[in-house]
């Protein structure tokens, strides 16, 4: 009988070490992710991949991008906005990712453009820009969009429609200056960090 206690004692706690061991695995892995996620915004281009966190296709990248928890939108904007021509098949496949079923053009580009920041000064649209002194009219922005419809021109109402909806709501682009504390103060591997260093 005592043998029999010691085996399910000792079974016991081989099932307890594994349970542990696998509860180590994952608490590691996702501390490397929360590291990659900052060395992401540091440098897009290493630390998952090359710690095996994030296969380098260019679907599970745009999938990671997608998600963006965690990340600087600048530094997602920078990566997407590279000429490199993985870069760009990240950006199809980012893309894809969106869903803008039953939004007409406008709510889309808004939703869209939400999703990262614009690399430099893209970002500015002249319309809302205070630092452009000649703000585009309705027939400039026609104009300006004439031959994008696979060489012809768009309906001038639907131009006009646009215009007018950019005009009284300027989109809204996000904001981030690479320094989002929020992540520091409202994330739960850190919660009581000041407190647990007495």
């Amino acid at each position: 009988l005592q043998r029999l206690k010691d085996e399910i004692a000792e079974v016991t706690n081989e099932i307890e070490n594994l349970g542990s061991t696998e509860e180590r695995k994952n608490m590691q892995r996702n501390k490397q992710v929360a590291m990659g996620r900052k060395k992401f915004n540091m440098d897009p281009k290493k630390f998952l991949i090359e710690n095996d966190l994030l296969k380098n296709t260019c679907e599970d990248i745009a999938q990671f991008l997608y998600k963006g928890e965690g990340l600087n939108k600048t530094a997602i904007g920078d990566y997407l906005g590279e000429r490199d021509e993985f870069n760009i098949q990240v950006l199809h496949a980012f893309v894809e990712l969106h869903e803008f079923t039953d939004l007409n053009l406008v709510q889309a580009l808004r939703q869209f453009l939400w999703s990262f920041r614009l690399p430099g000064e893209a970002q500015k649209i002249d319309l809302h820009n205070p630092n452009v002194k000649d703000k585009p009219t309705a027939e400039r922005f026609i104009a300006m969009n004439r031959g994008i419809n696979d060489g012809g021109d768009l309906p001038e109402e639907l131009l006009r429609n646009l215009y007018e909806s950019i005009k009284n709501e300027p989109f809204k682009i996000p904001e981030d200056d690479g320094n989002d504390l929020t992540h520091t103060f409202f994330n739960p591997d850190r919660e009581g960090w000041l407190l647990k260093l007495g």
